[in-house]
């Protein structure tokens, strides 16, 4: 074997012995209807330090109580509770504000229920943690169900917020996510959208809220909400200081206020349906 041949294969070994191979970790294995993954542990948390290469599983299996922890993921992997969903509360720790959050971009997380953390969110993604999917999740008894801080292009299906003292979702400086059949309902605010750009919201209903069931604000420009519910709030669709976004085909239906647009232009507003609400269908003011 001559020298040129040697070193490909040299490192070509180097290289191979560098590639991690995705895991699969299962969490409480001795759930006898949860006989899954690979290598087992007790916690979520010791779950998550284990799973360090990008593309990992973590499956979770339900507990007859709630697993008390606080949940980084700080690698982009797949996150699942396993059946029904698998219900998660806040431990004491003062340094994280969420029962889960995300750090990092490529994350896949679904079929939990997250409660208890009254001073911050049930689900937060962190600045720069984009692309990622959250599905299928519950998050009640929080000051905010989902908060979704300078973080861009990820993808919420299925979730639902309720009883949370503050937001239902929020989303702050983030811009091109796509919330699909999400509901907020007894929150003080449902969906909460502060200087965000570029987001589609269908099929979603705010119910029963004590303020406004969808709030652009703040800048929040070219959003589009389509074939969405707002009824029971004081406002159904509140847009403030907001310019160029889209009203397509939805519903307001027993608010105080149906649509309410202040100070912002270039609002389109197609096949929009306002009724039984008690004060105004559309209102428009401080152009």
């Amino acid at each position: 074997m001559n020298l040129k041949n040697i070193l490909f294969l040299f490192f070509a070994v180097v290289l191979l012995s560098n590639i991690g191979f995705s895991a699969t970790y299962v969490v409480n294995q001795t759930n006898p209807g949860c006989m899954v993954g690979d290598i087992n542990f007790e916690t979520i948390y010791d779950a998550t330090e284990a799973a360090t290469v990008p593309g990992d599983t973590i499956i979770v299996c339900p507990e007859s109580t709630p697993y008390i922890e606080r949940v980084e993921i700080a690698t982009s992997i797949n996150i699942y509770g396993y059946g029904a969903k698998v219900n998660i509360t806040n431990d004491s720790r003062p340094d994280l504000n969420a029962v889960i959050t995300i750090f990092v971009p490529y994350v896949n997380i679904s079929n939990f229920t997250v409660f208890g953390e009254t001073e911050g969110s049930g689900i937060e993604v962190r600045a720069l943690a984009h692309n990622s999917t959250i599905e299928n999740i519950t998050s009640y008894n929080n000051k905010y169900g989902f908060y979704l801080n300078t973080s861009n292009n990820n993808t919420l299906i299925s979730n639902e917020a309720y009883n949370n003292t503050l937001h239902g979702l929020s989303l702050y400086d983030s811009n091109n996510n796509t919330l699909i059949s999400n509901e907020a309902c007894n929150n003080t605010y449902g969906f909460y959208i502060y200087n965000s750009s570029g987001n589609y919201f269908v099929y979603s209903w705010a119910d029963n809220n004590t303020w406004e069931g969808f709030i652009l604000g703040m800048n929040s420009e070219n959003n589009t909400l389509e074939r969405n519910n707002s009824t029971e709030n004081f406002m159904g669709f509140f847009i403030d200081n907001s310019n160029f976004n889209n009203l397509l085909d939805n519903n307001a239906s027993a608010n105080d206020y149906g649509f309410y647009i202040q100070s912002s232009v270039n609002i389109t507003l197609l096949y929009n349906n306002a009724s039984e609400n008690s004060d105004v269908g559309f209102y428009l003011t401080g152009f």
